[in-house]
């Protein structure tokens, strides 16, 4: 059997996507009209695949990005 180089962690993903949608609005808050809109009303403009990895990233390693990933 073949041993991975680096560890493996698995790292549950229930509610990663809805903890993107959030975590959207905390670094990109709304604007105009859409900061009347309660946040479980609100969509991002664009797909959140790149912060529900930040999203597990962070619970993994127990700390918080202040920014986006890059794209």
């Amino acid at each position: 059997e073949l041993e991975p180089a680096v560890p493996v962690v698995l790292q549950p993903e229930a509610g990663s996507t809805l903890a993107a949608r959030e975590r959207y609005w905390q670094l990109l808050p709304a604007r105009g009209w859409q900061r009347l809109l309660p946040r479980g009303l609100r969509l991002p403009p664009r797909p959140v695949d790149d912060l529900a990895a930040m999203v597990l990233l962070e619970a993994h390693l127990g700390a918080r990005f202040k920014r986006l990933p890059a794209p």
